[in-house]
Formats: C-alpha cells, structure tokens, sequence
C-alpha cells in the first residue's frame, strides 16, 4: 500500500503545479508540530492543576520533584551529540 495520497477525481483536469500546491497544503506543516505539543502541556497542566485540588497528597509530591528537576542546572539526558564529537 501507497502512503501518498491519492489525487481526487476531480483533480485530472489540473496541472503538474497546481497538483503540486494542492498536495502541500495537504501534507503536514512545520507548526503542527508546536500545536500539539502546546495541546499536550495544557492538557499535562490541566491535570496537574485538578491533581493539586482533588488529591493533593499526591499532587504536592509531584509539584516537588518537577520542581527540583526545573531548578537543577545539568541536563536530564545527556547530550549524545557531545559524546559523538569528541570520539571524532
């Protein structure tokens, strides 16, 4: 099976560029990217800020370790890029 997609029916009579406009709008953007993962934290905070109402036993623990993760200066993953360049 093709991943591409198919043209329309109605799309025959088109040329090759404006197929080819067609075909970009249609394929995914660069700023999808940064609206998902913008839906993701606002969903990921949403559920912080309903933990930290209904379970806050649970929830300041959580509030605690973000932030001492947040505060701390050296990286949670190291950067394998670094590794990479000083084996060359």
């Amino acid at each position: 099976m093709e991943n591409s997609p198919r043209p329309a029916a109605d799309d025959s009579s088109l040329s090759d560029s404006e197929l080819l406009s067609r075909f970009d709008r249609r394929s995914q953007r660069a700023d999808d990217a940064a609206a998902m993962q913008a839906a993701l934290c606002i969903f990921i905070s949403a559920g912080l800020f309903a933990a930290h109402i209904f379970v806050p036993d649970i929830a300041d623990p959580v509030f605690r370790l973000i932030r001492s993760l947040a505060s701390q200066e050296n990286d949670l993953f190291t950067n394998p890029l670094k590794y990479a360049g000083g084996l060359l």
